[in-house]
């Protein structure tokens, strides 16, 4: 079963807005496929291993992907620390 299966995927509204692009919103729907995958896109390989030890737990992941818009990150949290239930897309100023 997919670690983020369970999840609701939430977005900013500056994500919202620049997702009437076509071309962007593609690049979102893209981004987080690969985030699904556990490619957690342009990150340092000492982010990645952090992550990859942070899934054991179910603590915070974030992904940062390159878009025609700029980087946006993906980040998903557990709230109950069982699985996976909130994914949020955003800019990195909207953190």
């Amino acid at each position: 079963m997919n670690l983020f299966a369970k999840a609701k995927i939430y977005q900013t509204k500056a994500i919202a807005d620049a997702a009437l692009d076509e071309e962007f919103k593609t690049q979102v729907i893209i981004a987080l496929g690969r985030f699904f995958n556990r490619d957690w896109g342009d990150l340092c390989e000492e982010d990645i291993q952090l992550n990859e030890e942070a899934i054991k737990y179910n603590d915070l992941v974030h992904g940062a992907y390159d878009t025609a818009k700029g980087r946006i990150w993906v980040i998903a949290e557990s709230q109950s620390g069982t699985e996976y239930d909130t994914i949020t897309v955003l800019f990195p100023q909207d953190y």
